[in-house]
């Protein structure tokens, strides 16, 4: 106050009491500091975006720890840069998910998996919890708060399993195929049996009781005659079976291949088994084996492939033909190897024949010339010892003029 001289004559106080308010600022500051504590010590990140802005307005400190951007850094990136680091797969999902937010008339959960550029550089897999958070007058929706987890752990599980599943899966379609085929190959190894024995054990018989009848009449010649038919027919059975007991062997990894030097001296006796067959047929066999090569191979493996090529070339050859049996030395991929083939004059194989040559139960067109058995397994199993020896075969052949069957096997060579 001032008199008429204007000197402070007295002075008039005003108080407010705002111990309210100042308690007022306190319980916010303590709940300001009570909330922030929670929000850090919250597993996955909170924040909020403003759909107007297009930006993030809040983010939580724990948000650094999945993205590696600082709460301040991700506010003030704008909506080209957050979109910049979501992968380019995923980028329009989440587009969507905003938009279906956006022009959402509830405030139910949205939830959204995507792939985020760390700030470290590499990928981190995002799932967020987004509810709309606040609305303007219109009820249209202004910001929603997001709930962010690190969820990469979850998806590599994931993809793992799912890796899993499909490599299960295609082995539990193999083992299937597989045990479709052994049941396939056992019901015609069973047809084959049925059908091929049939007819030397019904020759057998036969045989047996004409011997038999013939014994009391003391007639020879006769007697020669069907024994000699009935010990043929013994060993077409022994063929038969052998031939169906090397597939079953082959097929379940029995067969026993012992790899070493072996010389082609033993080709000369697997042709002289053979004359006997040939020459009721007045087929001629030229051997023009190099007995002196030597290649890496099983013996008796070798053996049982000459012995098939050939038996059947005197097979399906007509009477009165010529087979030859001959070797090369080849050079191929810098190794040298030794080529046995078997030519015979026979029929020739058909194009639908060659295709299905050495598969398993093949029935040619061409038939034996003289009713000679056929299981159609000899092939195969002639195919599977070649390739046990690292070896090839295959053959060359025109319909009516001949088949020329090749054995390649690695060469020994001699210091």
């Amino acid at each position: 106050m001032y008199d008429e001289k204007r000197q402070i004559s007295g002075i008039v106080l005003a108080a407010l009491d705002i111990t309210v308010l100042k308690y007022s600022i306190m319980q916010l500051e303590s709940q300001q500091h009570f909330l922030g504590t929670i929000l850090a010590a919250i597993p996955g990140g909170i924040y909020i975006y403003d759909v107007i802005c297009n930006a993030n307005v809040y983010a939580s400190p724990s948000i650094t720890h999945i993205l590696g951007y600082t709460p301040v850094e991700l506010q003030v990136m704008g909506e080209n840069f957050l979109f910049r680091h979501i992968h380019e797969d995923d980028i329009s999902r989440v587009i969507q998910h905003l938009r279906e937010i956006e022009f959402s008339s509830s405030d139910k959960e949205a939830n959204i998996e995507y792939r985020f550029r760390h700030k470290g550089g590499y990928w981190v897999w995002l799932g967020s919890r987004d509810i709309p958070f606040s609305r303007n007058q219109d009820g249209k929706i202004t910001q929603f708060l997001g709930v962010l987890s690190d969820i990469t752990q979850k998806k590599e599980a994931e993809m793992e399993i799912l890796h899993l599943n499909e490599v299960l899966e295609y082995r539990v379609e193999e083992r299937t195929r597989r045990l479709e085929d052994l049941n396939r190959e056992k019901d015609e190894i069973l047809s084959i049996a049925a059908h091929d024995l049939k007819n030397p054990i019904a020759g057998i018989r036969t045989g047996a009781e004409i011997i038999a009848m013939m014994a009391k009449k003391n007639e020879v010649e006769r007697i020669e005659q069907y024994t000699r038919l009935t010990i043929e027919a013994c060993a077409m059975m022994v063929e038969i079976i052998n031939n169906l007991l090397d597939v079953g062997k082959l097929e379940s990894g029995q067969m026993q291949i012992n790899l070493q030097p072996t010389s082609l001296r033993i080709l000369t006796q697997v042709i002289e088994a053979n004359q006997e067959l040939a020459l009721r047929k007045g087929i001629i066999i030229h051997n023009r084996v190099d007995i002196n090569l030597m290649v890496h191979a099983d013996e008796k493996s070798l053996r049982q492939v000459m012995d098939n090529l050939i038996s059947n070339a005197v097979k399906y050859s007509p009477h009165w033909k010529s087979i030859t049996i001959s070797t090369e030395v080849h050079n191929r991929d810098t190794m040298v190897f030794v080529r046995i083939c078997v030519q015979d004059e026979g029929p020739g194989l058909s194009a639908d024949d060659k295709t299905k040559l050495f598969g398993k139960f093949a029935r040619l067109s061409a038939m034996p010339t003289a009713g000679e058995s056929s299981t159609g397994l000899g092939l195969s199993i002639v195919k599977r010892l070649v390739d046990l020896q690292a070896g090839r075969v295959w053959c060359d052949s025109e319909l009516g003029k001949g088949a020329t069957f090749c054995v390649e096997l690695p060469m020994v060579l001699l210091d």
